[in-house]
């Protein structure tokens, strides 16, 4: 790395993809050809995603490290369900955890940001992707059991739970902050910029609201109907 960069070269990115690209190498070789043990094996497909995970901040800069990161994540989930190796469901979650905070990293661009185009902007775009990323996270883990490894056991419900939550505040997130900056952006007046944000806010809390309260409605009413079957069976008997 310090030689390329002494150089001036723009492939330390690829250099660290190499890496991990021969260390899937070297892994699938000493596994096919010399029976190595899976657990030697788990460590080269951990030094695979540490290399491949590497080579995104190395080579690219800003909200493309978030765009790039939160793909990745998708990629190991489905990977992880494909193969059922759990070091990937481990990456994922380091690298799903990574992409947030990069994204939080990108967000603050908005208070120094000047003229972003509509939607179509590097900052909205990244927390559409994050929020896709968590979406498309909570669905590959709808039917997953709980990880375990050799040192803790991951409740795979509750992970479930707090990727839902994550979603739905970077979603809602996403929409407030753009609203707010290109409302700042074409009204003068400060008031009426921040009455947007605001106004879209009660509209989300409201329509919240309505679904849980039917949700709410649809499992009482289930349970009612559970409990007449219930009584219905033991009155017959």
């Amino acid at each position: 790395m310090v030689i390329l960069k002494d150089l001036e070269s723009n492939f330390t990115g690829l250099f660290t993809l190499l890496l991990a690209f021969y260390n899937v190498v070297y892994a699938t070789i000493l596994y096919k050809k010399f029976g190595l043990d899976k657990n030697a094996i788990y460590i080269l497909i951990g030094l695979v995603l540490t290399f491949v995970t590497l080579t995104i901040p190395i080579q690219f800069n800003g909200n493309q490290i978030t765009l790039f990161w939160a793909a990745e994540v998708v990629l190991l989930f489905w990977l992880s369900k494909k193969s059922k190796i759990e070091s990937f469901k481990l990456g994922a979650i380091i690298v799903q955890v990574l992409s947030i905070i990069s994204l939080l990293l990108d967000w603050e661009l908005y208070a120094y940001s000047e003229e972003l185009s509509v939607v179509f902007n590097p900052l909205f775009i990244a927390g559409f992707v994050v929020s896709v990323s968590l979406f498309l996270t909570y669905w590959l883990l709808k039917k997953e059991g709980n990880m375990v490894t050799k040192y803790f056991t991951l409740k795979i419900n509750v992970y479930k739970k707090i990727v839902f939550i994550a979603f739905v505040l970077v979603a809602y997130f996403t929409g407030a902050l753009e609203i707010d900056y290109q409302a700042h952006q074409f009204l003068e007046n400060t008031a009426s910029a921040l009455s947007f944000p605001r106004c879209i806010s009660f509209c989300i809390c409201g329509t919240l609201t309505i679904f849980y309260r039917k949700i709410k409605a649809e499992k009482h009413r289930k349970s009612n109907l559970i409990n007449q079957l219930h009584f219905n069976f033991r009155l017959y008997r």
